[in-house]
């Protein structure tokens, strides 16, 4: 019940708890749920390094530091680009519902873009509409004369 990232589910945790002993449920509201429950922190969480993901990177790229500089940022693109090609695949196959927070983010990034409009103008060539502004996209070069 600690680890639940919904309110839905730690209060549905908690019921079974208080089914088992009513003493303990109150013993954890006593406590404090914002001192040990995900759901309930005061922090922000999601934001906090959980791992230390430098000594990851640090370990996989070990070889690419005997390259010249190039040659090393051409392997640390090329190290994100499987990571997240990898990340990508795992989450297309989980459907696990989003929190309130998340949920609330994509729905005001879903209005923003429905304000947009796209119309190609190449194969690899895109102009994004947004209000008064233009943006140029270039997928094959992956640049953009935007400042997001």
């Amino acid at each position: 019940m600690a680890k639940a990232y919904r309110k839905e589910d730690f209060d549905y945790i908690m019921s079974k708890v208080a089914k088992v002993d009513q003493r303990f449920k109150e013993y954890l509201e006593d406590v404090g749920y914002e001192k040990w429950s995900r759901c309930h922190s005061l922090v922000n969480r999601s934001r906090m390094m959980t791992s230390n993901i430098a000594e990851c990177i640090y370990g996989c790229l070990v070889e690419a530091r005997k390259l010249s500089i190039l040659g090393f940022l051409e392997e640390v693109r090329i190290l994100f680009a499987a990571w997240n090609c990898k990340s990508n695949e795992i989450a297309s196959y989980t459907n696990t519902t989003l929190g309130r927070r998340f949920k609330e983010i994509l729905t005001l990034n879903e209005v923003k873009a429905l304000q947009m409009t796209v119309k190609p103008a190449g194969s690899y060539l895109y102009c994004v509409y947004d209000s008064r502004r233009r943006y140029i996209i270039d997928i094959k070069r992956d640049t953009c004369n935007c400042d997001w």
